[in-house]
């Protein structure tokens, strides 16, 4: 019933598919990779295409014709980015054109293609039937009889291409883009594959999909009675219990179950089972019967009732869609895809198989689909996401010829040895003074590690001194690991000589001095014009400082795969800045911040805006050059702005523009606030393209309002805990946590983004007690795009609205576009119903399925 046509996309990109012979997760706690891997000593070749020309022979997977181009795609994954595919390639001798493909995309005779022929390795792609080389390399022959293994690995619209497990080259192309299907390709040739490995990223949620279309029903357990006829999984004893269970995965908690079941008139009993546990006769049992629904546990092989619905009948020979959802304890069941009823039960807590019931009856079942967590993942610093930096190890990760600062008499002396000689530092433990001036500002070309029993303190000598940086980055591949920042105006730089950013944000948002000592352009500070790539700034402390890191350049300079990751931030009053039109593959992550407070004294920063990660520029038309941002699993508590030099931003643990494929997920923000009602007081603020908003937990986030006016910029936040502005698309906002505080007087969500879909949200504690009508609601959206598209399902509501005040659950202005309530019961207002304020009633905005806790509809109110 969603309608928003690009939730599609950006669910395939972040819940990969894990159809598959063999599924594996890699990479512990936190977001996880997925392995699919295929040998074909099955003798099967599950989930692929199965051309008639292609057949498994000797566990090896063959294709026989000499005619024209025979593909065979993997249909289990689609993907790009992040992907690494390779298979073993033989040829045969009639025809040498044979290798694997990738991004194939759906419908479309588009793909790319890496392939031998004897005398040489080559990459091609074709777009809708028409080939061109993107590159060859003619010093490799490969003989026919041998086996040579082919590899990809896709970074953005980078290839690299691997034979044999050796690095052959980097290659760039934007041909293709989107996700899409990986494959094996032969061209007039006859050819076999073997070992068949794909990786891909994953967020730990994995999905199973079973139609029998194939005539199989692998992986199941069900016995001599169950069969796969005409396309469904049929059982067809009418003696005792005969259940079928599937062996691929167990999962309780966060599990959604669903399956088609007919019965066929010998008997009456069949359905779903799930939570099964290991070489026990222990499940739970979701039944139909001629006269009701059921819902029984089977324990130890005695059964006993959970919930039945007599009110609802099931005629012989039709199918009904059998639906559980785990909540920990609690079951919510579905029939026909409509909620029925939840019931809790804890006889069983683990994690168990799901299987098809049948009791004295013949049945059919199809179209069985399950959807569960594959991996521990959660918000905050306690999970690592799949991309991240190994945790830090001194004795391994210093270099062996690093210059010890022990062996120099100043800081000055041992980084100007450290860059004549190219070689990395190491600092042990202490307290190193650095005293302001021009003399402390100092150009950093290599990695620097701290060691010792704790992290050796960088800290500024005079707090009164506010001018200027410490180490100015001039170099690609730097690593700053283990030291401890104190009471710096800014330990940290980056910048170039720039002409167009010079009043971008420049007087009210940063104290200029902060840079360079006198103003943005006065050349006091290092600049280092060139783009930058491979910094990391890992495992470090910044206390005091004003602000972690400023990057600011022209538009001539990119900056390019950034981990900011595992640091502790405390004082002060933002973290990391990067302002610039060009950037790819920012990486943030597992920072934990703390106690940002501008009303203490003694601490830095009362012309700092209050933001703790601002990435890119308004210049939005940049977007599509901008790839790959993540924005995950950090914790941020108390940041508290009295910000006075702008009358929008402050408070802002996110403020991410200008980019493509954004992920702000699983972050845990607490008790951001701002004191003067800026209306952009955000705990996230993008406008960006391709956006995840997944897991975070957002409380007591934005600003009040300071001046009432209805045409005041004081008047609190606009959303306090998300806003999306600049009319990007499209938006996915999923599985978060909004509580108001004291703060969230103010619209939770403001949506104006074009084609956002929020869902699957718990709101909670959300009240309104002022009177400007733009902020009366607690979901705002507007949006400067022509044609909009919002849809708002599956909320949870706890305590929110006023009674008597005429507050919004929604409030929507999105002239001629299209907004979609859909699959809501809420307690609103004391279920209040006409709590839905839309603009237009323009035939677009649909109220679906949406009730109150009484079981009346919600209704649409215009003001």
């Amino acid at each position: 019933m969603i309608k928003n046509k690009y939730l599609t996309r950006l669910i395939s990109r972040y819940n990969r598919s894990t159809l598959g012979i063999a599924f594996a997760l890699v990479s512990a706690s936190g977001l996880t990779a997925a392995t699919y891997s295929e040998d074909f000593n099955d003798g099967l070749a599950q989930n692929w295409t199965n051309g008639s020309t292609w057949t498994v022979n000797g566990s090896k997977y063959s294709q026989s014709s000499t005619s024209g181009v025979k593909n065979d795609y993997y249909t289990g994954f689609t993907g790009g980015d992040g992907v690494e595919f390779e298979a073993k390639v033989k040829l045969l001798g009639n025809g040498d054109r044979a290798g694997i493909l990738f991004r194939k995309q759906d419908g479309l005779n588009t793909y790319y293609f890496l392939r031998i022929r004897t005398n040489s390795l080559q990459f091609w792609k074709c777009i809708n039937g028409s080939a061109s080389q993107v590159g060859a390399w003619t010093y490799f022959s490969h003989s026919v009889g041998t086996y040579y293994t082919l590899k990809v690995k896709i970074i953005g619209n980078d290839y690299e291409i691997y034979r044999n497990g050796n690095l052959v080259d980097t290659r760039t192309d934007t041909a293709i883009t989107g996700d899409g299907q990986v494959g094996l390709y032969c061209n007039v040739s006859t050819a076999e594959f073997d070992d068949v490995v794909l990786t891909y990223p994953d967020t730990g949620i994995t999905t199973y999909d079973e139609d029998f279309n194939d005539g199989l029903a692998q992986t199941w357990t069900g016995g001599t009675t169950w069969s796969v006829s005409g396309n469904k999984y049929g059982q067809s004893s009418t003696f005792g219990v005969k259940n079928s269970y599937y062996t691929g995965f167990i999962a309780g908690d966060g599990l959604e179950f669903e399956a088609k079941v007919k019965l066929l008139g010998n008997g009456d009993r069949a359905g779903i089972l799930f939570r099964k546990l290991d070489n026990e006769n222990t499940y739970y049992f979701l039944r139909i019967r001629n006269t009701s629904l059921q819902f029984w546990k089977c324990i130890n092989g005695t059964v006993s009732q959970v919930g039945a619905w007599t009110y609802l009948s099931h005629a012989i020979g039709t199918y009904y869609t059998l639906g559980v959802k785990i909540l920990g304890n609690s079951y919510e069941i579905y029939r026909d895809g409509v909620l029925v009823d939840t019931r809790t039960d804890n006889s069983i807590t683990s994690d168990g198989q799901i299987g098809l019931y049948c009791n004295e009856a013949t049945a059919d079942f199809d179209d069985v689909s399950a959807t569960y967590p594959s991996g521990e993942y959660g918000a905050g610093i306690a999970y690592a996401p799949s991309y991240a930096k190994p945790l830090y190890n001194a004795s391994t990760d210093i270099p062996s010829d690093a210059l010890d600062a022990s062996n120099y008499s100043t800081i000055a002396d041992w980084i100007a040895a450290m860059n004549s000689q190219g070689k990395a530092g190491k600092i042990g433990s202490g307290v190193y003074l650095i005293t302001p001036g021009p003399a402390s500002r100092l150009e950093l070309q290599q990695s620097i590690y701290g060691y010792g029993a704790t992290k050796p303190i960088f800290r500024w000598d005079d707090p009164t001194k506010v001018e200027g940086g410490f180490l100015y980055l001039g170099a690609s591949n730097i690593t700053v690991q283990n030291v401890r920042f104190e009471g710096f105006p800014m330990p940290l730089a980056y910048h170039s000589n720039w002409t167009y950013l010079s009043g971008y944000y420049l007087s009210n948002r940063f104290n200029s001095q902060m840079l360079s000592g006198s103003n943005f352009n006065s050349g006091l500070g290092i600049p280092y014009n060139s783009d930058i790539s491979n910094i990391n700034i890992l495992d470090c402390d910044f206390v005091d400082c004003a602000v972690g890191m400023a990057m600011i350049t022209n538009e001539d300079y990119r900056l390019s795969n950034m981990h900011v990751a595992r640091n502790y931030v405390s004082g002060g009053s933002g973290f990391i800045s990067y302002i610039g039109n060009k950037f790819d593959h920012f990486y943030f992550y597992q920072n934990y911040i703390e106690n940002m407070d501008q009303r203490q004294t003694g601490k830095r920063g009362g012309k700092i805006i209050g933001t703790i990660l601002w990435l890119g520029t308004d210049l939005l038309a940049n977007h599509a050059n901008n790839q790959v941002v993540r924005v995950e699993n950090n914790e941020c508590y108390n940041v508290v702005s009295a910000f006075t030099y702008s009358k929008h931003n402050s408070s802002v643990f996110a403020d991410v523009r200008c980019c493509d494929d954004v992920s702000i997920s699983w972050n845990i923000l607490v008790d951001l606030e701002s004191l003067n009602g800026h209306s952009d007081a955000n705990a996230i603020y993008s406008k960006s393209f391709d956006l995840l908003i997944e897991g975070n937990h957002i409380e007591n986030c934005g600003s009040n309002t300071v001046n009432p006016s209805d045409n005041s910029t004081f008047n609190g936040s606009e959303g306090g805990c998300i806003t999306l502005k600049g009319g990007c698309s499209p938006t996915l906002v999923r599985n978060n946590t909004f509580i108001a505080g004291t703060k969230t007087m103010g619209p939770m969500v403001l949506l104006a983004h074009n084609d956002v879909t929020l869902t699957d949200c718990t709101f909670a504690d959300w009240q309104y007690t002022g009177t400007y009508y733009k902020r009366r609601a607690m979901i705002r959206s507007f949006s400067s795009g022509s044609t909009p598209v919002y849809t708002i399902s599956d909320i949870d509501i706890t305590n929110c609205g006023q009674a008597g005040t005429n507050v919004a659950y929604f409030y929507e202005n999105n002239g001629e576009g299209e907004s979609d309530c859909i699959d809501l019961t809420i307690n609103f207002d004391d279920n209040r119903r006409n709590v839905i304020r839309m603009k237009n009633n323009n035939g677009k905005n649909n109220i679906i399925n949406c009730y109150n806790e009484l079981g009346e509809t919600l209704t649409r109110v215009w003001p």
